[in-house]
Protein backbone atom coordinates (compact mmCIF):
# COMPACT_ATOMS: atom_id res chain seq x y z
CA UNK A 1 0.00 0.00 0.00
CA UNK A 2 1.50 3.24 -1.11
CA UNK A 3 1.10 6.14 1.72
CA UNK A 4 -1.03 8.89 0.88
CA UNK A 5 0.55 12.10 -0.31
CA UNK A 6 -0.23 15.79 1.35
CA UNK A 7 -0.55 18.77 -0.88
CA UNK A 8 0.28 22.06 -0.33
CA UNK A 9 -1.28 24.53 -2.83
CA UNK A 10 1.44 27.59 -3.70
CA UNK A 11 -0.30 29.84 -5.87
CA UNK A 12 -3.52 29.94 -8.42
CA UNK A 13 -3.11 31.72 -11.40
CA UNK A 14 -6.54 32.90 -12.62
CA UNK A 15 -6.51 32.75 -16.75
CA UNK A 16 -8.35 35.05 -18.53
CA UNK A 17 -11.08 32.79 -19.27
CA UNK A 18 -13.64 32.55 -16.96
CA UNK A 19 -13.61 29.32 -14.61
CA UNK A 20 -9.92 28.45 -15.66
CA UNK A 21 -7.54 28.43 -12.82
CA UNK A 22 -4.36 26.82 -12.91
CA UNK A 23 -2.65 26.04 -9.31
CA UNK A 24 0.58 24.99 -8.91
CA UNK A 25 0.88 22.14 -5.52
CA UNK A 26 3.68 20.22 -4.34
CA UNK A 27 4.39 17.37 -2.19
CA UNK A 28 5.26 18.15 1.96
CA UNK A 29 5.48 14.64 3.01
CA UNK A 30 4.94 10.75 2.48
CA UNK A 31 3.61 10.78 6.06
CA UNK A 32 -0.22 9.23 6.75
CA UNK A 33 -0.18 11.32 9.63
CA UNK A 34 1.38 14.47 11.31
CA UNK A 35 3.30 14.98 14.44
CA UNK A 36 0.38 17.01 17.08
CA UNK A 37 1.31 20.69 16.93
CA UNK A 38 2.80 22.06 20.24
CA UNK A 39 0.32 23.85 22.14
CA UNK A 40 2.68 26.82 22.87
CA UNK A 41 2.88 29.62 20.54
CA UNK A 42 6.68 31.03 20.30
CA UNK A 43 6.82 34.59 19.93
CA UNK A 44 11.06 36.45 19.37
CA UNK A 45 12.21 38.85 22.14
CA UNK A 46 15.33 40.31 21.83
CA UNK A 47 15.03 41.09 25.33
CA UNK A 48 14.39 38.17 26.81
CA UNK A 49 17.63 36.31 28.35
CA UNK A 50 16.18 32.73 29.42
CA UNK A 51 12.44 31.64 28.10
CA UNK A 52 9.46 33.23 29.23
CA UNK A 53 6.16 31.01 29.77
CA UNK A 54 3.04 32.92 29.49
CA UNK A 55 -0.21 30.89 30.61
CA UNK A 56 -3.50 31.95 29.73
CA UNK A 57 -6.85 30.42 31.00
CA UNK A 58 -9.20 31.44 29.07
CA UNK A 59 -12.05 28.62 31.33
CA UNK A 60 -14.37 28.91 33.89
CA UNK A 61 -12.00 26.26 35.88
CA UNK A 62 -8.71 26.19 37.98
CA UNK A 63 -5.44 24.72 35.56
CA UNK A 64 -3.01 23.13 37.11
CA UNK A 65 0.75 22.82 34.99
CA UNK A 66 3.43 21.07 35.80
CA UNK A 67 6.50 21.48 33.59
CA UNK A 68 10.15 19.24 35.04
CA UNK A 69 12.83 19.49 32.97
CA UNK A 70 16.42 21.74 33.80
CA UNK A 71 13.76 23.86 36.54
CA UNK A 72 10.68 22.29 37.85
CA UNK A 73 8.00 24.47 38.60
CA UNK A 74 3.78 24.11 39.38
CA UNK A 75 1.67 26.78 38.39
CA UNK A 76 -2.03 27.33 39.25
CA UNK A 77 -4.08 29.47 37.38
CA UNK A 78 -7.39 30.50 38.45
CA UNK A 79 -10.32 30.77 35.53
CA UNK A 80 -10.03 33.97 33.09
CA UNK A 81 -6.77 34.44 34.23
CA UNK A 82 -2.53 34.68 33.06
CA UNK A 83 0.28 33.92 34.98
CA UNK A 84 3.95 34.19 33.40
CA UNK A 85 6.79 32.54 34.48
CA UNK A 86 10.75 32.44 33.45
CA UNK A 87 12.53 29.25 33.30
CA UNK A 88 16.16 27.80 32.19
CA UNK A 89 16.38 26.64 28.81
CA UNK A 90 16.09 23.30 27.88
CA UNK A 91 13.44 20.64 27.28
CA UNK A 92 10.88 20.26 29.20
CA UNK A 93 7.72 17.23 30.25
CA UNK A 94 4.76 18.94 30.69
CA UNK A 95 1.07 18.25 32.34
CA UNK A 96 -1.99 20.32 32.45
CA UNK A 97 -5.18 18.77 34.21
CA UNK A 98 -8.54 20.61 35.26
CA UNK A 99 -11.45 19.46 36.77
CA UNK A 100 -13.72 17.76 34.95
CA UNK A 101 -11.67 17.40 31.13
CA UNK A 102 -9.27 15.53 29.91
CA UNK A 103 -5.63 16.19 30.63
CA UNK A 104 -3.02 17.26 28.41
CA UNK A 105 0.76 16.20 28.26
CA UNK A 106 3.75 15.92 26.23
CA UNK A 107 7.16 17.97 25.63
CA UNK A 108 8.87 21.14 25.06
CA UNK A 109 12.03 22.66 24.33
CA UNK A 110 12.15 26.24 25.30
CA UNK A 111 14.60 28.26 23.88
CA UNK A 112 16.22 31.48 25.16
CA UNK A 113 14.70 34.83 23.97
CA UNK A 114 11.57 33.39 23.58
CA UNK A 115 7.73 34.49 25.22
CA UNK A 116 5.76 30.73 24.29
CA UNK A 117 2.35 31.47 25.23
CA UNK A 118 -0.20 28.41 26.22
CA UNK A 119 -4.02 29.73 25.73
CA UNK A 120 -6.89 27.61 27.34
CA UNK A 121 -9.91 26.57 26.21
CA UNK A 122 -12.32 24.30 26.31
CA UNK A 123 -14.33 22.39 23.36
CA UNK A 124 -16.74 20.04 24.11
CA UNK A 125 -16.55 17.00 21.72
CA UNK A 126 -20.17 14.89 21.70
CA UNK A 127 -19.28 11.19 21.48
Amino acid sequence: MRPRMRWWMVGCLVAALPAMTACIVIPIGTATSAAPASPFKAEYDANLTEPEIVVDNQTDRLLTLSLQGPAETTLSVPPQEKKKVTLAAGEYEFFCSAPGVQSLSGSQVFQKKYRYVWQFSIMTIRR
